[in-house]
């Protein structure tokens, strides 16, 4: 629901469940060391306030242990921002994830309803 009081479409919703699925298996302490992507939605580590250069573009203003709590709301926000960003170079959002890219979540996403 969080998704949906942030204005996110429906639809969308769906993709970004299946994303979070599928990256961390739902895990909102997820913290992969080789990629240094965390939270529920795989967050690259560019994005949060450990990365010295918070001017970045990436940067979601939110410290990287706030992506590994349990309270989701910020990795929401955090997660349609980098969506939009991706939305604006790309075409579609969603490619800012690799399980994306790699094609899941694109289609057959009934599962995740």
């Amino acid at each position: 629901m969080v998704l949906l009081f942030n204005g996110v479409q429906i639809v969308d919703t769906i993709t970004f469940k299946c994303i979070a699925t599928k990256e961390s298996d739902l895990n909102t302490a997820y913290w992969d060391h080789e990629t240094e992507e965390m939270g529920i939605f795989a967050i690259a580590d560019v994005s949060c306030m450990s990365n010295k250069d918070m001017s970045h573009e990436l940067s979601c203003d939110l410290s990287c242990e706030q992506l590994r709590d349990d309270d989701i709301e910020d990795d929401v926000v955090c997660a349609i921002k980098l969506f939009n960003l991706y939305k604006k170079m790309t075409g579609d959002g969603f490619t800012y994830w690799s399980v994306y890219v790699e094609g899941y979540c694109r289609s057959e996403t009934d599962y995740y309803i």
